[in-house]
């Protein structure tokens, strides 16, 4: 995904599988991984490095919306 953020819903991924690059520029390993994201904070993968198992849950609507392309470091 894109970087985006979820006004109105917390976020949380357990990783079972592959590996990403963070917005930050950071791999990670996927495997036994979480991760939570607080509503209004910009989330998102940068680019997938090998084939991802993401298993995603939110607390409330999971509406998102693009963050601003000038705050948006993968582009």
């Amino acid at each position: 995904e894109p970087v985006h953020i979820h006004p109105h819903a917390n976020e949380w991924g357990f990783g079972l599988a592959g590996e990403l690059e963070t917005v930050e520029g950071r791999r990670i390993v996927m495997q036994n991984t979480f991760s939570f994201v607080p509503k209004g904070e910009r989330s998102g993968v940068c680019r997938v490095t090998k084939e991802l198992l993401i298993l995603l849950y939110w607390d409330g609507p999971p509406i998102k919306v693009s963050a601003p392309e000038a705050n948006n470091p993968c582009t």
